[in-house]
């Protein structure tokens, strides 16, 4: 596994990464929000189904019949699914891949 440590590119364009760090945090967040005790019915419901997402309309409630504990709109999931991770590990991966990427580059690719 690849875990960036460093870079020898300088951060010349953003001072501080809000956007990166507070994305970093709704993580956190929501992690610590899953391992506290939510059932795997609530989890199931933020969770990317593409059968159900491309089955209605895009943006309507779940079915009556489904295995969702919440009703969250199948479009709504596009977005919550990229917030849970498997456990701590996944978690820490991802966001130091993501605070390394973020942060050695610009936008204008320098």
């Amino acid at each position: 596994m690849f875990i960036p440590l460093r870079d020898d590119n300088a951060l010349k364009s953003i001072p501080f990464q809000y956007v990166t760090t507070a994305l970093i945090a709704v993580n956190v967040l929501v992690y610590l929000f899953e391992v506290s005790g939510l059932d795997e019915g609530a989890i199931r419901s933020f969770g990317l189904n593409p059968r159900a997402l491309m089955a209605g309309t895009f943006f309507s409630p779940p079915l009556p019949a489904s295995e969702d504990a919440i009703p969250i709109a199948e479009g709504a999931t596009l977005i919550t699914y990229m917030f849970f991770h498997a456990d701590i590990f996944h978690l820490i991966g991802n966001m130091l891949c993501g605070y390394s990427a973020t942060t050695s580059r610009t936008p204008w690719g320098t």
